[in-house]
């Protein structure tokens, strides 16, 4: 049973014991609080508290009014309270202890105690409260009654792996809970390897585990053939979870992961949000088939892969040997469900009734696709990686074409047409991923389009004198 002795012991292991926030001061306190707090600057505090006492005893009148002053070390600025030292205040009552986490804010020198300067610790908000009920040295969390069972969460991860002294807590308290329930060894050691637990666990939870083996078991039943006992707590749920997201034909590839490069790949986010195969994804495959110049675009596109997996329900794999093979996958993933979500859109027709561009359908026979179908026109743009897709808008409106040609110099090519009134001419002329078009091609297009609009003006022309006769001339 934890009793206030077992807890002022596992306390001291690296933290002295004081009655007050008052620093290098004997004083009892209350008796049902303590505060446990160890100073890096100790000798310095109490040098400057010696020379602003003697400077008080030598000039009484300069010091009667004494404003207070904060001690350099510990008023430097810190990036977020749970970097800063702590000091762990132990309490008392009928039911329970109740041990508060606060980080120093300040050491501030104030007359105090018979009208010394004394330095005094200025604590900031609680970052963590626990609470141990006297009756059977459960661990709970504040709240209203019932209290809530000691869980880990994420900000108790955040700051197990951000501030050692609260971390080197919680595994000498583990440590001594696992005297009696051993599974509390195991998390005790995770978190002295890790600086982190991974599983959401519970303390009730907790007391119904005899070794990890149970612990794992507890969520997930996938059998991958590894010893949950002799390895890591933390990679061994880590494998599992991913387990359920990754293809059975790739569990081998995650019984091959070293269980430390599991963990040093496990991030704050994964703590916060679970378990994530995206982010794994992208790491793996920017580690297999990147180099120090490509991991992260490869990483990236690995994790977007692993992302349409999981929306569009397709198991995810971890056997792509080559970048281009994942880029094929990705690809692929990208047009399903984009066609899924524009399905309506495909339905439309894309170019109006009697368009001024219908005279480009002649272009056909010399090798060129006037697109006229909104799901082709999506497809143009999958395929070459191109937002001409979003030109739909225009098209409907006539005030734009667009064909597909494969070139004669280089290609393939989208382009886009317009029409001034009296020619059409090329408004946009480009390769895959908009890299742009050949002189030597550029002007073949041109051609085409000139000898069409020629054509065009010239059944133009001829309509308007067989139903005006020579009342309308034309230069």
């Amino acid at each position: 049973m934890v009793n206030r002795e077992t807890i002022e012991a596992v306390l001291s292991k690296d933290l002295e014991r004081h009655g007050t926030l008052a620093v290098g001061l004997n004083r009892r306190g209350r008796p049902d609080c303590a505060y446990f707090y160890t100073l890096n600057a100790k000798e310095q505090l109490l040098q400057v508290r010696s020379a602003l006492q003697a400077a008080a005893g030598a000039a009484p009148g300069s010091f009667s009014a004494f404003p207070g002053m904060i001690h350099p070390y510990y008023g430097r600025p810190v990036k977020e309270d749970v970097d800063k030292d702590l000091v762990i205040r132990l309490q008392e009552d009928e039911e329970k202890f109740t041990l508060t986490f606060l980080p120093i804010a300040a050491v501030e020198y104030r007359r105090s105690f018979g009208s010394k300067i004394e330095p005094f610790l200025v604590t900031g908000k609680p970052l963590y409260t626990l609470l141990i009920e006297k009756q059977d040295g459960r661990l709970c969390l504040p709240g209203r009654a019932p209290r809530r069972d000691f869980r880990v969460v994420w900000w108790f991860n955040k700051l197990c792996r951000r501030n050692a002294m609260a971390r080197r807590f919680f595994i000498s308290l583990f440590q001594e809970i696992g005297r009696t329930r051993y599974i509390f060894r195991d998390i005790a050691r995770t978190l002295q390897e890790d600086e982190f637990i991974l599983p959401p666990l519970t303390y009730q939870e907790l007391l119904t585990f005899h070794t990890p083996r149970d612990l794992i078991r507890h969520y997930s039943q996938i059998d991958l053939g590894i010893d949950f006992n002799k390895i890591d707590l933390n990679a061994a749920y880590f494998l599992v979870r991913l387990a359920e997201q990754i293809s059975k034909k790739d569990w081998g590839k995650l019984r091959e992961a070293p269980p430390r490069w599991i963990v040093r790949n496990i991030r704050l986010r994964d703590l916060y949000e679970g378990v994530s195969a995206e982010r794994f994804v992208g790491v793996y495959y920017g580690n297999k088939l990147g180099t120090p110049l490509t991991r992260d675009t490869i990483g990236s596109m690995a994790e977007d892969y692993a992302s349409l997996c999981r929306e569009l329900g397709q198991e995810i794999r971890l056997g792509f040997n080559s970048a281009a093979r994942l880029r094929r996958e990705h690809d692929q993933l990208v047009l399903r469900r984009n066609l899924a979500a524009n399905a309506e859109e495909f339905e439309r027709p894309l170019v109006p009734e009697n368009s001024r561009f219908s005279p480009l359908e002649a272009l056909r026979a010399e090798g060129f696709e006037y697109i006229t179908d909104t799901r082709r026109l999506f497809e143009e743009g999958v395929h070459m990686h191109n937002c001409v897709f979003s030109y739909r808008r225009k098209i409907r409106e006539d005030r734009c074409a667009i064909l597909h040609w494969n070139g004669m110099d280089i290609g393939p090519y989208t382009i886009e047409v317009t029409d001034n009134g009296r020619r059409f001419q090329i408004e946009q002329m480009q390769t895959r991923f908009n890299q742009g078009y050949s002189i030597y091609d550029y002007r073949i297009v041109q051609d085409h389009l000139l000898q069409l609009g020629r054509l065009r003006n010239r059944d133009l022309e001829a309509e308007v004198q067989n139903v005006f006769g020579g009342i309308v001339e034309f230069e």
